[in-house]
């Protein structure tokens, strides 16, 4: 799920009254996965807020993020999270505040269709949310009077309107903002609908830049790649480093070829976290097992790239010596972005080392130079996989067939005994209908020999005796005055008289 993430901040001087400056911004932000509400915090640690304004409409998880400090400090928020009213930030209210926006420079003798399409220039009202945010700050700064009014210069007779510095759109420092307009002019996305005219099944990526370069094999790799896509960094290091990656992996085919096929076996862990989060009252074991072996797929490639890693490791492909040299600032590929200014001589993509004559790059001490993936992949899978993987098998018994019984034996001594317990319910409840029996009279035997008792048990109802043949007659339901008819089950299985039983007590031994 992509969401969106919403910034406006200001800022107030008072030379002569109240100047306000109003600035906007909308991205793109995951609302689920291991990036969730990502870009949000980036949001907050750049405007740096005292207090943060939001829609009564919003969920409970999104309120946590936003009362969480965002310069990673223990402690309470050194920001306050308001809750106003939701009509604060619809569009209609929005449309209706600007409409009233006075900007430095511009003739307050408009009208609210000519001041709208005059902000139109300033930021985009395409933009729904943030518009809408825009609105309800400027309702909100002009309740608590932190607005003041201007009249027209031309007519007294024109109503107030507030006055404002300036408006515009920002960016979230390091990354470019691209608007859907230029997401759908650039057709970097293309959706195809279904062709089910009773609109049955899923859509699915057209003919676009995103379906021509998507080549993931895994669905957390396309979501990250379609969130690559929907926020573009402008880090000249970090695009560098990128390019790295793809151009080793470009000249070495058989570790792409492993890479792969580890990656086409290793589930999407996030999304089975929260299916586990979510059915914590129906846990399916398969669940534990699809998270277990998507982990040893992740230790799995980990040992391929702390392979690569080896001092001892040879580079991958002999074909490398070429695109490495025309990647580095004294080769073809890449000196014209030195010449044009674009990266300075002295920072090249790989770390600079000499050419032996085996075309293998090397450095002074003739080992040959990684890129940095190799070793971000192995700082995000550590140890703990290790130790997780570890848990799961010491923990989890994937061969217990019961429902719900996953916890290996010995791991706890009161589920031990429960499960031991549970596993002898059968007997125990043998034993209470023979108990049950026993206090019907000799000479009644002949009706009980005509009926088959059983104890069961039914969710919402509980245990109950079964009998399968007749009711119970008068002369029984003298003998037993706490067996209580509850209903009468019909056809198949649950055919049979059923009662409810008020005195049993019997000690399982």
């Amino acid at each position: 799920m992509v969401g969106q993430v919403v910034l406006v901040s200001l800022t107030e001087a008072h030379p002569r009254g109240s100047c306000v400056q109003v600035h906007v911004m909308q991205t793109h932000d995951d609302a689920t996965g291991p990036f969730a509400f990502q870009m949000l915090q980036l949001a907050k640690l750049q405007a740096n807020p005292s207090t943060i304004y939001t829609s009564s409409k919003s969920d409970k998880l999104f309120l946590d993020k936003l009362r969480d400090s965002f310069n990673g400090a223990s402690g309470a928020a050194q920001h306050q999270v308001r809750i106003e009213k939701a009509s604060l930030f619809s569009m209609e209210h929005a449309l209706r505040m600007l409409q009233n926006v006075h900007l430095r420079g511009v003739s307050a003798t408009m009208s609210g269709k000519d001041r709208l399409h005059q902000l139109n220039t300033h930021i985009n009202l395409a933009a729904t949310q943030q518009v809408c945010a825009a609105g309800a700050l400027l309702a909100i700064l002009h309740r608590e009077g932190h607005l003041s009014q201007a009249q027209a210069e031309d007519s007294d007779d024109m109503p107030a309107a507030m006055f404002l510095e300036g408006l515009s759109e920002i960016s979230l420092d390091g990354f470019l903002t691209v608007d859907s307009a230029s997401m759908l002019a650039l057709q970097i996305f293309q959706e195809d609908r279904h062709p089910s005219a009773m609109g049955i099944g899923q859509s699915k990526e057209g003919f676009s830049v995103f379906g021509m370069l998507n080549s993931c094999v895994s669905s957390m790799g396309r979501r990250l790649l379609r969130l690559w896509f929907l926020r573009p960094i402008i880090n000249l290091d970090m695009l560098n480093q990128r390019q790295d990656a793809v151009h080793f992996f470009m000249h070495a085919p058989d570790i792409i070829k492993s890479v792969k096929s580890v990656l086409r076996k290793t589930r999407d862990i996030p999304q089975l976290l929260r299916r586990l989060q979510s059915t914590q009252g129906s846990l399916d074991v398969k669940d534990f097992s699809l998270v277990q072996d998507s982990i040893a797929n992740l230790l799995m490639l980990r040992d391929i790239f702390a392979s690569l890693a080896s001092p001892h490791a040879q580079p991958p492909s002999a074909n490398l010596h070429s695109g490495l040299s025309s990647a580095s600032p004294s080769g073809s590929g890449m000196s014209h972005l030195h010449a044009q200014g674009f990266l300075s001589p002295g920072t090249p993509h790989w770390e600079q080392g000499s050419v032996p004559a085996s075309g293998h790059t090397s450095n002074a001490s003739g080992s040959w130079q990684r890129p940095s993936i190799i070793q971000r992949v192995l700082a995000c899978t550590g140890n703990e996989l290790l130790t997780c993987h570890s848990l799961f098998s010491d923990i989890i018994d994937f061969e217990q067939t019961e429902d719900g019984m996953m916890v290996a034996y010995g791991i706890c001594d009161q589920l031990d005994e429960m499960k031991h317990t549970y596993h002898g319910l059968p007997d125990f409840l043998t034993k209470v209908v023979e108990q049950e029996l026993t206090r019907v009279p000799r000479q009644l035997g002949s009706l009980v020999n005509q009926q088959l008792w059983s104890i069961l048990y039914m969710p919402q109802v509980g245990f109950v005796m079964r009998l399968e043949g007749q009711r119970l007659s008068a002369a029984l339901e003298d003998f037993l005055p706490d067996f209580q008819f509850a209903f009468e089950g019909n056809g198949g299985e649950v055919s049979g008289m059923y009662y409810h039983m008020y005195t049993v007590d019997i000690i399982a031994s």
